[in-house]
């Protein structure tokens, strides 16, 4: 039983997704502007970004505080 109990630990304690390996900032080009639905209690659309890691390469999504900061992005069109 031990080794059963065990064995899911050990499974459990992977390694998580980290697209910024530890760093607080990091530069990206923008792909596209969405909108996500945010998780209950919360309702309504959160402004979001589709991001290209410059780094790394990585796409992730990234939130934009304010409404009137969603003119200010333009999506890199190549």
């Amino acid at each position: 039983m031990r080794e059963v109990i065990r064995q899911e630990l050990q499974e459990g304690s992977r390694r998580k997704y980290k697209p910024l390996a530890g760093a607080s900032h990091a530069k990206g080009i923008v792909l596209e502007l969405i909108g996500m639905e945010a998780k209950q209690p919360n309702s309504g659309i959160c402004k979001c970004a589709r991001v290209q890691l410059v780094k790394n390469g990585k796409k992730v999504a990234a939130f934009v505080p304010n409404d009137g900061c969603l003119n200010l992005i333009e999506p890199n069109i190549q």
